[in-house]
Parts: C-alpha cells; sequence; structure tokens
C-alpha cells in the first residue's frame, strides 16, 4: 500500500503522473492555470529538457532511486508470501486496490492535479507557491479525513460490502482506511517538491515513503499477523507525511499556516476543477477495472490464483514505478516551462528516444527470467504464474510509453481527448478482463491488459500525427516501438521455453539478454554522440 502518484490513469499505484504543466494562456502556449492575483510577478526562467546523455543520466538516477525502492517491497513481499502464502497475498492485492480506490474516490485527484497548478505558481515566484501550497493542504487533509470516516460508516454498517472472503479481517481493513489521509498529503509533498523543480528530492523522498511501508508492514506483519500488518502502514504514512511537511517548510521557507478550508484559495486557480474532474474519472476508473479483474478471478478460480495473479502482475508493477518517476518528476516540470509548442515536441521526442532505450533495458531481465523473479519477490509456490508474466511487463512498458503520449496532449490542453482515449483503454481492459478472464485465467487478464496499452498508444499517436505533425515513428527513429516489439518477441519466446533451471537455456537467455543489451549501448552512444533523428516543422494551428 503506498501513496505514490502511480495507478490511475497512469498514476498507478498511483495515477497519471504523466501529465504535462502548461505556465500560462499565450498565442503560442498551451493552457495556463495561474493562480489569480499572481499575474503581476516576474516568471522564473524556462527551464528545457537536456538532450541525448543528461535526458538519460536523469532517467537512470531517477529509475536508480525507485530501484531502490523496490528492494525495500522485496522486503515486504517476501515476508508476506512466507509468512501467510498465496492466500495472504491475494487478500493484500484486493485491500490495497479498494484502499487506493477510496482514496481517489475521497481526495478528488487534487493530489494529482496539484502538480500542474504549483508549478505554474512556483513559475510566478514564492509567495504563489506558499499560498497555493497550503490551501491544497488544508482541503486535501479536510476531505481525506472526512471521507475516511464515511469509507468506515459504510464498512460498519454494511460488512458483508467486503464479501465472505474478506470479512473476517474487519479491523485491518479499517487500519487500512484510516491511513488515506496520510496517503493523500504523501502524494502532494511528492507533488510539491517536484513542482519546486527538486526532482531527484522528489524521487528520494518517494524512496523514504516506500522503505517505511516496507519496513514498517513487515514488522507489524511479524508482530500482528494481517492487523499487524496495516497498523505498521498506518504509522509509515503519517511519519512520511511529517516529513513532507518539514521538508517544504525547512528548504522552500513555505508553512501551511494556521487551518483553513483552503477553499477560497483553490478557487482562484482557474481550470482547477475542469482539470481535476478529468482526472478523477480516469484515477476511479483504472483501479475500480483492476480491482474488476482480480476479482474476476477470485470469483472463478479462489483466492489463491487471485495471489496468483498479483505475482504475475508483480515484475511489471515494480517496472512501472521505477520508470514513471521520470515521467512525473523530470519531463512534466519540462514540458510546463515557458517554452513554445514546438520545442515541447522536439524535447518529448528526445526524451521519447532515451527513456525507450532505458525502459528496455530494465525490462528485458523480467521477460526473459520470470521464474527469478517470482522466486525472488515471492516463493517457489508462485511459479506456475511465470508464463504470464511477460504480458504484463509488456503491457506497462505499453503505458508509460502512451503516457508520454498523453501528457503532450495535457500539454496543448486537449484534456478531452486524453480522457476520452484513457477510457477507451479502460473499458477495452474491463470488458476483456470479463470476458477473457473466467475462460483463460492468467493469460486472458495479461491479454485485456495489453489490449488497454495497445489502443491508448495508438490512438494518441495517431491524434498527434494527424493533428501536428508529431510522428512517433519519424521523430524518433523508430525507438519505442523497436523495443517493445523485442520485448514482447522475448517474452513470448521464454515463457514457452523450459524452466530457466536448465543450464543450457540459462546460458542462451544471457545471450540473449547480452546481445540486446549490446544493441540498446550502442543505440544509446549513437543518440549521445550524432544527436537526434529528423526534426519536421509541426503543426500548430489547430492548438487553441
Amino acid at each position: 500500500m503506498g501513496a505514490t502518484a502511480a495507478d490511475g490513469p497512469t498514476m498507478d499505484e498511483s495515477v497519471p503522473g504523466d501529465v504535462e504543466e502548461a505556465a500560462e494562456l499565450t498565442a503560442a502556449n498551451a493552457a495556463t492555470v495561474v493562480p489569480a492575483g499572481v499575474t503581476g510577478q516576474e516568471p522564473a526562467p524556462a527551464l528545457s529538457a537536456p538532450p541525448g546523455a543528461s535526458i538519460m543520466a536523469t532517467v537512470i538516477a531517477l529509475g536508480g532511486i525507485q530501484a531502490l525502492a523496490i528492494g525495500f517491497t522485496l522486503i515486504r513481499s517476501k515476508a508476506v508470501a512466507l509468512l501467510l502464502g498465496p492466500s495472504g497475498v491475494g487478500l493484500f492485492s484486493i485491500v490495497d486496490q479498494m484502499v487506493g480506490l477510496a482514496m481517489q474516490l475521497v481526495a478528488f485527484s487534487l493530489p494529482f492535479a496539484a502538480v500542474k497548478f504549483l508549478s505554474a505558481a512556483h513559475s510566478a515566484g514564492r509567495r504563489a507557491f506558499a499560498e497555493l501550497y497550503a490551501g491544497f493542504f488544508w482541503a486535501l487533509l479536510a476531505l481525506s479525513g472526512a471521507g475516511s470516516l464515511a469509507v468506515l460508516l459504510v464498512l460498519r454498517l454494511w460488512p458483508a460490502l467486503l464479501g465472505p472472503e474478506l470479512a473476517p479481517y474487519g479491523r485491518a481493513t479499517a487500519l487500512a482506511v484510516l491511513a488515506i489521509p496520510g496517503m493523500v498529503l504523501v502524494t502532494l509533498c511528492g507533488n510539491a517538491i517536484a513542482a519546486a523543480q527538486r526532482a531527484r528530492t522528489s524521487g528520494g523522498y518517494g524512496l523514504l515513503n516506500t522503505a517505511a511501508l516496507a519496513v514498517l508492514p513487515t514488522l507489524g506483519v511479524v508482530a500482528g499477523g494481517v492487523t499487524g500488518y496495516y497498523a505498521g502502514a498506518l504509522l509509515a504514512v503519517a511519519a512520511v507525511a511529517a516529513c513532507g511537511v518539514l521538508y517544504l517548510a525547512r528548504s522552500e521557507g513555505v508553512l501551511v499556516g494556521p487551518p483553513q478550508l483552503g477553499v477560497a484559495t483553490l478557487r482562484r486557480c482557474r481550470g482547477l476543477g475542469t482539470f481535476a474532474a478529468s482526472l478523477y474519472i480516469m484515477a476511479l476508473a483504472l483501479p475500480a477495472t483492476h480491482l474488476l479483474a482480480r476479482y474476476t478471478i477470485l470469483r472463478t478460480s479462489g483466492l489463491e490464483a487471485a495471489g496468483l495473479l498479483q505475482s504475475a502482475m508483480a515484475g511489471g508493477l515494480a517496472f512501472a514505478l521505477v520508470m514513471r518517476q521520470s515521467n512525473a518528476l523530470f519531463l512534466t516540470p519540462a514540458m510546463n516551462r515557458h517554452t513554445p509548442a514546438e520545442q515541447k515536441f522536439r524535447e518529448a521526442a528526445e526524451y521519447l528516444r532515451s527513456f525507450s532505450l532505458v525502459a528496455g533495458l530494465v525490462a528485458l531481465p523480467l521477460v526473459l527470467f520470470p521464474e527469478v523473479a517470482l522466486y525472488v519477490l515471492y516463493s517457489r509456490r508462485f511459479l506456475s504464474a511465470a508464463p504470464y508474466a511477460y504480458l504484463f511487463v509488456v503491457a506497462q512498458l505499453l503505458e508509460v510509453i502512451g503516457g508520454v503520449l498523453l501528457g503532450i496532449l495535457i500539454g496543448l490542453d486537449r484534456i478531452v481527448a486524453q480522457l476520452a482515449i484513457t477510457l477507451t483503454g479502460i473499458t477495452a481492459l474491463a470488458v476483456l478482463a470479463v470476458t477473457l478472464g473466467p475462460r483463460f485465467g492468467l493469460a486472458g487478464i495479461g491479454v485485456a491488459f495489453l489490449a488497454d496499452g495497445v489502443l491508448v498508444l495508438a490512438v494518441s499517436a495517431w491524434l498527434l500525427q494527424r493533428q501536428y505533425g508529431f510522428n512517433l515513428l519519424a521523430d524518433c527513429g523508430g525507438i519505442p516501438l523497436g523495443v517493445l516489439a523485442t520485448l514482447a518477441a522475448a517474452g513470448a519466446w521464454a515463457a514457452h521455453a523450459p524452466p530457466v533451471w536448465s543450464p543450457r537455456l540459462a546460458a542462451m537467455k544471457f545471450a540473449v539478454l547480452a546481445a540486446l543489451a549490446l544493441a540498446g549501448g550502442l543505440l544509446a552512444l549513437r543518440l549521445h554522440v550524432v544527436g537526434g533523428w529528423r526534426r519536421p516543422p509541426y503543426r500548430l494551428e489547430g492548438w487553441r
């Protein structure tokens, strides 16, 4: 259970952190939403995304921070798997998904929308940033606190809502719900740090959150089982939220001030309601659909199969958690600066080339050696999920690359288009999960996730090419699509091969890994030495 911006329209295991931010509405720039009352201040100088190796170095650095976080998550996953088995893993996956959905419901996506407006306010000056941050803080604390109490009341009045399998864990579920205000404030603080142009610090703050959510719940599950797990998680998010508030006060000189409703401050943000509403719809739809997929397996195959599904998804979710860091903390602020639209296209293309290469190299071991990942993350009892793991890794790669394109659309103020594309993918996921899951099990759920990613990537790429001349093949040298095709082929081959414990097969897989890594390294060197591909003129007349 975490408070990342990553399980929603790409904020999953929280929500679309791949959201572009705009700074002010001009004839040549995207719509901003600068808080009223800051227009007389001098904006901060624009920052453009650095080319070539600088982008790659930043992606690797942020991914490395998040990879350390995965190490802490490994501790928690391993402890739960060994102590409680597949049933315990299935239980936690469903409760955590339910709490994530409740968090989106009570917070109205404001923690995720905040990064757009806080970045614009930071460009206008520290005073504007401080006032808006305090407004968000108090409004979200009030909303999440009241919402958590409402969820608890509903569960108390209708305990059967959880279903017969989860009904015995009412106390643990209540502790999980009580952690929602802390999760909301952790997300807000992380986004505020990123909006203040402290991307690596924001990544480090996320690492602190993940470490706390690994260590304290692990100690809790050893001491008190399921209830101890969620008691530890509650203490963890409360402590990390307090650290975030103190850090912002010390580094940026911004204080939350005395208690207030915060509504008046947020009302001055033009466009906040529309933007938050679009995120809200997506943030509710995606966790709900993931929960539907899990319940489909739970209903047709039982709690143990739900645990196997979670283990099959784990590698892809961990990969997405690592790679989304640079989308959320580096690309998003870069796209928000006071730069012309054409420059944003060029920066996005440069970023996609480097990002796709790094993402492919990170994902490659996961698709070639799924048995090893499952054994390390869980235990031998989960190895039957290995043939399906690559489906979820490729699906998450589709999601993070598609998230960059959706971010460009939001930077162009195409919020409705971005929402429609995302909901189309989510609808396909829901329909296929319900249709294919009962018949094909984990494979059917994997195909449903793939369909979601393919639709989002294909439709957003088509729209950008048709209306603005941004071509995923020409502008990015075909690197994103080439990486996707390579991973899909390698994963399908590995899934149908004998177990990796065969020395001959292990040697073959290591040879494939080395060859593809060398090819990726040479391509990265070409990017660094030679520079980008062709840079065509873009069609910007349709951009309002």
